[in-house]
C-alpha cells in the first residue's frame, strides 16, 4: 500500500488472488481425470505464470491460513476470459468445469466480481 504508514491500514487486510481453474482449491477434495492431472504436471513445468499461481495459492492456504487476524483472503479461479460484455455470472465454492470444459468469462465479468467482493460484507463472508 504505498503513500501509507502501516497503522494507518485498514485492519484486517483484504486480498483476493485472481487464480486459474487448473489450481487446487486446497479446502475441497478435488477430483480430477487423470488426463487433467497430467496435463497440469505439464503446466506446472513449462508455465511458470501456472507455478506461481499454485505457489500463490498454497502460500495463503498453508501460510496466511483463514484464521489470521491481520489478513482475509480469497481466491476467485477464472476460466478462459474473453473480451465481452458483462454477462450474468455464478459464484460456486469448487469448480463445476474442468479445465477442457471452462465456460469463457469476460474481462469485466471478473472486474466486477472482484469490485463487489471487496465492497459487499456479506459477499466475502460467503
Amino acid at each position: 500500500m504505498l503513500g501509507y504508514r502501516k497503522e494507518q491500514c485498514p485492519r484486517p487486510r483484504k486480498i483476493i488472488l485472481m487464480n486459474m481453474g487448473g489450481v487446487q482449491n486446497l479446502d475441497f477434495n478435488e477430483k480430477r481425470k487423470w488426463y487433467a492431472a497430467g496435463l497440469l504436471v505439464v503446466l506446472r513445468y513449462a508455465m511458470p505464470s501456472h507455478r506461481d499461481n499454485e505457489a500463490a495459492a498454497y502460500h495463503l492456504h498453508r501460510k496466511i491460513g483463514r484464521n489470521n487476524n491481520d489478513i482475509e483472503w480469497r481466491s476467485v479461479r477464472l476460466d478462459p476470459l474473453i473480451n465481452a460484455p458483462i454477462p450474468p455470472y455464478e459464484r460456486n465454492e469448487s469448480l463445476i468445469t474442468g479445465i477442457f470444459t471452462g465456460r469463457p468469462m469476460s474481462w469485466a465479468n471478473v472486474a466486477q466480481f472482484m469490485t463487489k467482493l471487496i465492497d459487499d460484507a456479506d459477499l466475502w463472508c460467503k
